[in-house]
């Protein structure tokens, strides 16, 4: 692929609402991601599902795709029909510790009844690295995409069908200096606007 340059990080995700993705003949709310991105044989080998049920009271039972002894998540889908998916970002607001963007996802994914229980987790959540988390909801074929960083979250609802790279879109994150160097001088853009032809051709 002659957009992935060595030691990039590059993830590209779409996700296609009920009404959307009918006009393919399916109907469903969809969520793909891939990890396009050159970080080493390891991770392009060994991947895993993993199936997690907490004990009684302690959450609910999840399904994840990642490598075997992950503790964190980054695509999975829960018993109540709430899936999520981060995408790595780049920010200027930055902190030295906090909780890796995994252990929200996974905090999601065994916590999580709804979008608003994914909202409260996302925000409450003091991250030290900067990354988006597509949220979606199977019972109500409905999605959130929040970027956050660890100083800012924002969030909205996907109308339709959204395309996801690895930039920054609302306003925001509009003005950051490392997110504009990011979408000038990495492939995220021309992998958003690839995966928005290909949506746009459902």
């Amino acid at each position: 692929n002659p957009l992935i340059v060595p030691n990039s990080f590059a993830c590209t995700g779409v996700v296609s609402l009920p009404g959307y993705s009918a006009a393919a003949g399916g109907g469903h709310l969809m969520l793909a991601r891939n990890f396009d991105f050159e970080g080493g044989e390891s991770f392009g080998r060994q991947k895993s599902v993993t199936y997690i049920v907490p004990p009684p009271g302690e959450g609910i039972p999840f399904a994840h795709v990642a490598w075997p002894g992950l503790a964190g998540c980054v695509t999975g889908i829960n018993q109540e029909r709430i899936a999520v998916f981060i995408n790595a970002a780049a920010t200027g607001d930055h902190r030295l510790i906090g909780p890796p963007t995994i252990l929200v996802a996974r905090e999601i994914l065994q916590h999580a009844h709804s979008l608003a229980d994914a909202q409260r987790i996302i925000e409450g959540a003091t991250v030290f690295v900067s990354d988006i988390l597509v949220v979606a909801d199977g019972k109500t074929g409905q999605a959130r995409v929040f970027e956050k960083s660890p100083a800012r979250t924002a969030f909205y609802d996907v109308s339709e069908s959204a395309a996801l790279a690895n930039e920054l879109t609302t306003p925001v994150f509009a003005d950051d200096p490392v997110n504009r160097s990011r979408i000038a001088d990495s492939t995220t853009h021309q992998r958003l606007t690839r995966a928005r032809e290909l949506l746009n051709g459902l």
